[in-house]
């Protein structure tokens, strides 16, 4: 059970604008594709463009231990999938210190009848907060 964590935040949510001064074992970073992450809204070499840079790296400098990067190949928008390109800021990082791997994720809606997930019932219970924000830590 979680007796022995029940008082300790399992998982953190944090911007990156929030995460300065703060570090945690391992840190996820989403969606990380041109025109999010930097944002479509600045323009390349601009004062904005390299302030965006300059938070990537706070934000990939906030892990103790481990460091997921992730760029999605696509995400949904009004009449189907849009492609993505991986983040500048990613394929500026020097590919010598880090692993790249890829893996394939489906939404369960593309999947045939035929390759349906298995229906579990699923039990009622009660669940325990397991996270906090980052404007909590820093109250702290």
């Amino acid at each position: 059970g979680l007796s022995s964590v029940d008082n300790q935040s399992l998982l953190t949510l944090s911007t990156i604008h929030r995460a300065k001064g703060l570090e945690w074992k391992v840190v996820f970073i989403p969606m990380l594709s041109d025109n999010l992450f930097p944002s479509s809204k600045v323009k390349i070499n601009s004062p904005a463009f390299e302030e965006e840079r300059r938070i990537f790296y706070v934000g990939i400098t906030r892990a103790k231990d481990r460091l997921f990067l992730i760029s999605p190949k696509s995400t949904k928008v009004f009449k189907g999938q849009r492609e993505l390109n991986t983040s500048q800021f990613i394929r500026e990082l020097n590919p010598n210190v880090y692993n790249k791997e890829i893996h394939n994720y489906y939404n369960i809606n593309q999947l045939s009848p035929e390759e349906d997930l298995p229906k579990e019932r699923v039990k009622k219970q009660q669940h325990l907060p397991l996270f906090t924000t980052a404007d909590t830590l820093l109250k702290d």
